[in-house]
């Protein structure tokens, strides 16, 4: 409970921040124009663009943390497993009776694929593989299937100012940086695969979706009246006792 109110806290701060930074940036603005109105939903926009700042302020990163503490630990337990598996299988040779055919070699399958799998997770898990960089692909992934095009320059203008509305500086250097990173990303990272339309439903990145289901589905109101698509502002209303005007953070 208490990461859940630390996150929404994080928000309340967050998105004025960054509401402010695009309108006071034209190049920002026309980049949230162009997007939204080429069918980018606005909410998942701006949450994934929160989120995929490697930014002290993200709360991206505890979840991530959990998540990998959480796996890591069942991971641990899951190999006790196949200790007890190898050590119960050298027991039954020891004795050396002829046991029902298959159950020597069954228990040897059992713990060699429990070992590579926990293997495999733990590759998938390490913090050079699973980190904002996941989330960061699954936002340009994203663009490119709504649009066709994974428009590095728009989200490059956009990831600035998430930045500073996380007050930190920049961090992904641009349009070149950032298609140079996501190249990478597709293909070396062994989650590339999570951010294709299939993968994202994969249960390995069941934290990460609930995250992407929650701020689609904040409430979007238009911040000037001349913008050609609404930037998202967020309604607590359900999450906090009514305030006298819920237009302003």
């Amino acid at each position: 409970m208490e990461t859940e109110i630390g996150t929404i806290k994080s928000q309340q701060e967050w998105q004025p921040r960054f509401l402010a930074c695009i309108e006071q940036d034209p190049g920002a603005k026309a980049a949230w124009n162009s997007l939204t109105a080429a069918g980018v939903d606005a909410g998942v926009l701006s949450g994934l663009l929160r989120l995929a700042c490697n930014s002290a302020g993200n709360p991206a990163r505890k979840l991530i943390e959990g998540f990998r503490r959480e796996s890591l630990t069942e991971a641990r337990n899951t190999l006790r497993l196949a200790d007890r598996l190898e050590a119960d299988r050298e027991a039954l040779l020891a004795l050396g009776k002829d046991w029902p055919d298959g159950l020597i070699d069954g228990l040897a399958e059992a713990f060699e694929r429990i070992r590579a799998e926990v293997k495999e997770a733990q590759t998938l898990l390490a913090p050079r593989t699973l980190n904002t960089k996941t989330i960061q692909a699954w936002l340009i992934t994203s663009i490119q299937e709504a649009t066709g095009s994974p428009h590095y320059r728009e989200v490059a203008r956009l990831l600035d100012c998430a930045y500073l509305a996380h007050g930190e500086e920049p961090k992904d250097a641009g349009e070149e940086a950032l298609r140079k990173s996501h190249s990478r990303f597709m293909r070396e990272n062994p989650l590339r695969g999570l951010v294709s339309p299939d993968g994202k439903r994969n249960v390995q990145l069941a934290l990460l979706g609930l995250v992407v289901q929650w701020v689609s589905t904040l409430e979007i109101s238009q911040v000037s009246s001349d913008s050609s698509a609404a930037i998202p502002r967020i309604d607590l209303s359900n999450l906090f006792p009514p305030r006298p005007d819920k237009n302003h953070p």
